[in-house]
């Protein structure tokens, strides 16, 4: 999906997530289109098998050839093992522009 006019860059690094915890992420954007692009990028921690378990969303607007940040808190669910964190971003009533999808595979930990 790097090659999309509407990126998305999950900024972290981590391999693994403490469940129960709160946690702030980065999500950057980057538009490509010649014209203003805006909608919503929600956060989410997923199963492997994709069933969502923990939400959040923010909105963000772009010139043309833009970029933006969003920072989200995403309450992380008090599970453990192999998860996916997924960055997805839609651009508001632009039929024409697909989501974008940043993955990162996390190992959810106990709460210390």
């Amino acid at each position: 999906e790097a090659f999309k006019p509407l990126g998305v860059y999950l900024k972290c690094f981590q391999s693994t997530l403490a469940g129960g915890s709160r946690r702030a992420f980065t999500v950057m954007l980057v538009n490509d289109h010649a014209h203003t692009v805006a909608g919503r990028v929600a956060l989410t921690v997923e199963t492997p098998e994709g069933n969502v378990l923990a939400r959040c969303d923010g909105a963000f607007a772009m010139a043309g050839y833009g970029d933006a940040s969003v920072e989200l808190t995403l309450a992380i669910p008090r599970r453990t093992g192999p998860h996916i964190l997924k960055a997805t971003a839609r651009a508001n009533g632009e039929e024409d522009i697909a989501a974008t999808v940043s993955r990162r595979r996390v190992e959810l930990t106990p709460l210390t």
